[in-house]
């Protein structure tokens, strides 16, 4: 079959669907799964015109929100707010677990962060002097489980050196957690710089992570202990913990503390006991 190759900024109706229906058949050939399904919320006026809403689809399990818009006479009554939740109360509905969306620097970041998504990705000078971040959110606590990559642990390896240490990874493992899902990029880089940071690597890839908050003579305090849910029991929590305490510059130390909810045994099987206070203090001296 002969084909040539032609080049448009205007094409004519009906061409994206050309190339987007017979991808769908090939996903949904290769993978088995068929949910694809266009996902929008509309902002209407008062004569029922379309002025602002939600654009997204729900494919694989995920809602992708590709655009959301809302016109600056209908800002600050939360109506993006709206927009977002009511479309993930619906891909909930659709069995969706989890969600995703990009956004620009100069765009709405600090919104989404305020909803509880978390930035997994960044393209920077796009446009030049701007960045644009890829963000995500869990919406539902069982999403399908996957089988550990790699498969032994013993190819795992725990690294100080904060250039190896993958940002974006580490933010997107804090997500996860009750205490930093809501943490700015920024902050994670301006803590990571004034941190001895530990990450656990499986090749390149961030499977654990975590920071102490030391100047390395007399006091350091523990954060951000977190490791990824598809690597979770299988004592890796200890082998990093083992690391941590054992560091040539957290030794001698006056005190070293952190503050848990509800990992408790876990400290205490490396030298930390309860301390006083509201929350449950606990410190290694």
């Amino acid at each position: 079959m002969g084909v040539t190759i032609e080049l448009t900024d205007a094409p004519a109706d009906g061409v994206r669907d050309a190339i987007v229906e017979p991808l769908i058949a090939f996903n949904i050939q290769q993978t088995g799964i068929d949910d694809y399904r266009p996902l929008a919320a509309l902002l209407r006026d008062g004569e029922g015109r379309i002025v602002g809403g939600l654009w997204g689809r729900t494919v694989f399990g995920w809602l992708f929100v590709e655009l959301l818009f809302v016109p600056d006479a209908l800002r600050s009554r939360g109506l993006g707010t709206e927009l977002v939740q009511r479309a993930e109360r619906e891909a909930m509905a659709r069995s969706c677990h989890d969600v995703w969306l990009d956004t620009f620097q100069f765009q709405a970041r600090g919104f989404y962060e305020r909803l509880g998504y978390h930035c997994f990705g960044t393209l920077d000078d796009y446009p030049a002097g701007f960045s644009r971040f890829f963000m995500t959110k869990r919406l539902t606590a069982s999403r399908p489980a996957l089988e550990a990559p790699g498969g032994s642990d013993a190819a795992l390896t725990i690294t100080t050196d904060r250039t190896r240490i993958d940002v974006d990874a580490a933010l997107a493992l804090l997500g996860g957690t009750n205490w930093a899902r809501a943490m700015p990029r920024d902050t994670l880089v301006k803590a990571m710089q004034h941190s001895l940071c530990f990450g656990m690597l499986q090749d390149d890839r961030l499977v654990g992570f975590a920071r102490v908050v030391t100047y390395r003579a007399t006091f350091a305090y523990l954060t951000d202990v977190v490791i990824d849910e598809h690597w979770r029991g299988r004592g890796l929590a200890h082998r990093l913990l083992s690391d941590v305490v054992a560091h040539p510059d957290l030794q001698g130390l006056r005190r070293f503390a952190l503050l848990t909810g509800d990992a408790m045994k876990l400290y205490e099987d490396h030298g930390f006991t309860v301390g006083a206070g509201a929350l449950t203090y606990m410190e290694r001296k």
